[in-house]
């Protein structure tokens, strides 16, 4: 399996718009890993896990980029935990099929999980705006 370099997307984060979260930079940097990984796999998996996996990291991208434009924000980023959730067993997958040398698995997994960290932080972000929302209505109704 090819290995690859650490700083294969060194300057990535200068071509990004500034209004773009940190969120969606990451997932597109974890994208940019994937697809050289990818590349990797036998070919009779490019029609089966690897559209798979595609799908999920394209899925992961188009809601965050939802959840970016909306005002209620929780339940887009809930199905965008989800999507993680599955993309990270996929990985999981491929690696015990041996479609991944042990380094590729941990970089991956390593970004997956820090997106995850990110879902999470805004999840809880999004919950407690919610409670203070709620907390206001409740003392101007008094």
């Amino acid at each position: 399996m090819q290995e690859i370099p650490n700083n294969y997307t060194e300057n990535v984060g200068e071509e990004w718009e500034p209004q773009d979260s940190i969120l969606l930079k990451k997932i597109i940097d974890m994208m940019l890993y994937a697809y050289i990984v990818l590349r990797n796999f036998p070919k009779s998996e490019r029609y089966a896990i690897v559209a798979d996996i595609k799908r999920c990291m394209d899925e992961m991208m188009e809601l965050v980029i939802e959840a970016d434009n909306k005002h209620y924000k929780k339940s887009t980023l809930h199905d965008l935990d989800t999507v993680n959730k599955k993309l990270k067993k996929y990985i999981l997958l491929t690696f015990k099929l041996k479609f991944l040398a042990m380094k590729q698995y941990e970089n991956w997994t390593e970004k997956v999980t820090e997106i995850g960290r990110i879902i999470g932080g805004r999840i809880a972000a999004e919950e407690a705006k919610e409670a203070r929302e709620t907390r206001s209505k409740q003392r101007n109704y008094r």
